[in-house]
């Protein structure tokens, strides 16, 4: 007769399996042979001793409840249900589409738990960005009897002779390696659905099939349940009920082979905790058509598309504004399959348009928690779990523009670095590199958080905090590259703090800010951003302001123009800068006028005048004791003077401006000075000693978005094509194409 489900042996089977053993591993264990446990499992022995039930309750980890089970099966007892079996747990949901772009991420987090010191994993993540669908694939594999593989590849394993090939996969089938089962079974514990934090107990035995017990620990009861076998517990949505984590660590400590793998949107703050930050899908730029197209990102628009309009493809013509859809919504799965239905009334342009409306990404799936049918209703979910400190600085950040240090998060906002930390724990706040950002869809909603006389406060302080950064940017000197390159992180919020300075019609102020970022915006290729504000500026000049600060405005408008090929409009200024800056006596800023003046008449070819007035800028320069002046001065000495084939008077001139320029530390000029003397050297065949000049000052430009770094790598391309080393040449012209193109630049020489 077939034996009835609950006997003996179906219930030391499904002990043994859960456990994650083999036949021969519980033998081992328990101190019996294989074929006492193939004769158990087989029905062929019904009754086994106590003392054998004593050594199997041992090997198998038992909890009391599962003993006392196992003794009613001996004594002849159909056991109608076994608290805890894997048949009676609440089963995985099954996502209604399949995971793309996550296969590096499911790898790596299979990898970790098959850590042994990794027993609890935390997917952590801003909402939307699809935890829980992560979870769920990682819990999937192993609930259908994944292993991993020696390298790292999951795998599934055969089941060994005369055992059920529904059995799980064991660390023995994997050759090489241990791989990881949960013999105990997969568990899914949902929270979203909670509110009280003493729920989660409660939820976590309902989820394990345990029958409640009044007045019993609901976590006793659970711990009872696990015992000893292996387990993955899968605790989904615990980021509004972080206080109750203490569950888990509970259930860790009593439970030797658990494993947890739970998703939040902030940590949770247990011990041996490993966190496991998920990101948006990557949407890069630079990519052709047909790259387009295999984008994870992409495909999930194209198939939410084709959902609600029969026929909808992305194809070569329209990938591009697909993928700057995605983009826009910053790669947020959520966000593309909210956005993507909205092509049944709109163009794949018009919709891109529209995206900076938060009501677009709304009207989901109504099968969704209620905080996933809108991507304002996720936010809002997140932003109500914050203190009020909190979310004041999360909407306060949102009048940054392109992101922000911590230093100047906490100046505009006045937040503490707890309040910051908690945002960043949260994943509304995104690291980046060194830095922090708001996802866009992030920062929209924080800014509607934000009411206008708070704005006003807050504007107050990102001005004041961007313009006190600038005075103290040292932009002559050792350190003028950290500088650059720190005010270049900020390009975006220096430009919104110019703008709401120059707006606010005040002159003084706005020439003092501008007059902090000149010499940043014409070094590092900001040219037409220069040339915006300094017109922007000149148009609020009144009688209020002295002539001398209108000669340095104009002396600055020149230096742009001329740097931008518009040598009419820079000989107008600089003439007009001369005339007024002697006027006010302040013969430093005549000299600077006469001096690029002469540059210009250089970059037109006219040798000769620009000779001359490079020559009285020398003169005037060291006459009023001027090192700066005097090195640039003599540096365009040998610059004309090379152009006029009097290569002795030229070396003379750099190798004066470059002894200078070491002296005061000014990277910029020695790098100026250093391609003169090394255009001297492959004129005259000395080609090492022109390499390492070249070289030296390609690496003092190297990473600025300077046009003399287009230079620099002009120069490089040059001594490349003298040694035949000709692919290295193309790169380097290619280089500093791109780079004056970039930068809207011409070749030239600098100032």
């Amino acid at each position: 007769m077939q034996p009835a489900e609950g006997e003996f042996r179906e219930l030391l089977r499904a002990y043994r399996q859960r456990a994650g053993l083999t036949q021969e591993e519980l033998a081992e264990r328990a101190g019996l042979s294989v074929d006492a446990i193939g004769l158990l499992e087989r029905g062929e022995r019904r009754r086994p001793q106590r003392q054998t039930l004593t050594a199997l309750a041992a090997a198998l980890h038992l909890t009391p409840t599962d003993r006392e089970d196992l003794e009613r099966a001996r004594q002849g007892e159909l056991i109608t249900r076994s608290p805890g079996t894997p048949g009676e747990r609440r089963p995985l949901p099954i996502p209604p589409n399949p995971l793309l772009g996550r296969t590096t991420e499911v790898a790596s987090a299979i990898t970790l738990l098959a850590d042994s010191s990794v027993r609890l994993l935390t997917i952590v993540g801003p909402g939307g960005v699809g935890k829980t669908r992560l979870a769920l694939e990682i819990a999937s594999q192993f609930a259908g009897g994944a292993a991993l593989s020696p390298d790292g590849e999951l795998v599934a394993g055969a089941p060994a002779d005369g055992e059920d090939s529904a059995a799980p996969a064991r660390p023995t089938d994997v050759p090489g390696r241990a791989g990881l089962v949960f013999g105990g079974g997969v568990v899914f514990v949902g929270l979203g659905d909670l509110r009280e934090v003493g729920q989660v107990g409660v939820e976590v035995v309902r989820s394990l099939g345990v029958k409640e017990r009044g007045g019993t620990d609901p976590v006793a009861r659970a711990v009872e349940a696990i015992g000893g076998s292996a387990m993955l517990l899968v605790v989904d949505n615990f980021e509004h009920l972080v206080a109750g984590a203490g569950v888990v660590a509970e259930l860790l400590a009593a439970c030797p082979r658990l494993r947890v793998l739970a998703t939040s949107r902030t940590p949770l703050r247990v011990s041996g905790e490993r966190v496991f930050p998920l990101r948006p899908l990557d949407v890069p730029e630079e990519l052709s058509a047909g790259e387009l197209l295999t984008l994870p990102a992409v495909e999930i628009f194209a198939r939410r598309a084709l959902a609600v309009v029969p026929g909808f493809a992305v194809s070569a013509g329209n990938s591009g504004t697909v993928a700057a859809i995605c983009r826009k919504v910053d790669g947020l799965p959520l966000a593309i399959e909210l956005a993507a239905p909205w092509v049944r009334v709109l163009s794949e342009q018009e919709l891109l348009e529209q995206l900076g409306k938060l009501e677009l990404l709304a009207d989901g799936p109504r099968d969704l928690p209620e905080r996933h049918q809108a991507l304002r209703n996720t936010l809002a979910w997140s932003n109500q779990l914050l203190t009020a400190s909190q979310q004041r600085a999360l909407a306060a950040l949102s009048v940054f523009v392109g992101g922000f240090s911590t230093e100047a998060a906490i100046a505009v906002t006045g937040a503490s670095v707890r309040d910051l930390a908690a945002l960043v724990d949260s994943s509304l706040v995104t690291p980046d590199g060194e830095r922090f950002r708001l996802l866009e869809m992030v920062r929209q909603y924080a800014d509607e958080q934000l009411q206008p006389a708070d704005r006003e406060a807050v504007l107050a302080k990102y001005d004041a905090y961007f313009f006190e950064l600038t005075a103290r940017a040292e932009m002559v000197g050792p350190d003028e590259t950290r500088w650059k390159l720190r005010l270049a992180a900020d390009d975006a919020n220096v430009d919104a703090a110019v703008g709401h300075v120059v707006a606010t019609g005040d002159p003084q102020r706005s020439i003092q800010f501008v007059r902090q970022l000149w010499r940043y915006w014409t070094w590092h290729g900001r040219l037409a951003t220069a040339d915006h504000w300094l017109a922007a500026v000149r148009g609020l000049l009144d009688d209020s302001v002295d002539l001398l600060i209108k000669a340095k405005l104009l002396l600055w408008s020149a230096t742009t123009a001329r740097l931008r090929g518009e040598y009419d409009q820079a000989e107008q200024f600089f003439l007009a800068s001369a005339e007024l800056a002697t006027q006010a006596g302040d013969l430093n800023t005549a000299n600077a006028a006469t001096h690029n003046l002469g540059i210009v008449y250089y970059d037109l070819g006219r040798y000769d005048e620009a000779a001359e007035y490079f020559r009285t800028t020398v003169t005037k320069a060291a006459h009023m004791d001027s090192r700066y002046g005097l090195a640039f001065g003599l540096t365009s000495v040998g610059d004309v003077e090379r152009r006029r084939g009097d290569s002795a008077a030229a070396g003379a001139a750099y190798r004066q401006g470059l002894e200078i320029f070491r002296e005061i530390d000014h990277d910029r000029g020695i790098a100026q000075a250093l391609l003169g003397l090394a255009h001297l050297a492959a004129d005259d065949g000395r080609t090492s000693e022109a390499g390492d000049q070249f070289i030296e000052a390609a690496r003092l430009t190297e990473g600025l978005q300077d046009p003399l770094a287009a230079d620099c790598l002009d120069g490089l391309a040059r001594h490349y094509t003298a040694i035949g080393n000709h692919p290295a040449a193309t790169d380097a012209t290619t280089a500093a194409t791109t780079l004056r193109h970039r930068i809207g630049a011409q070749s030239h020489v600098s100032p």
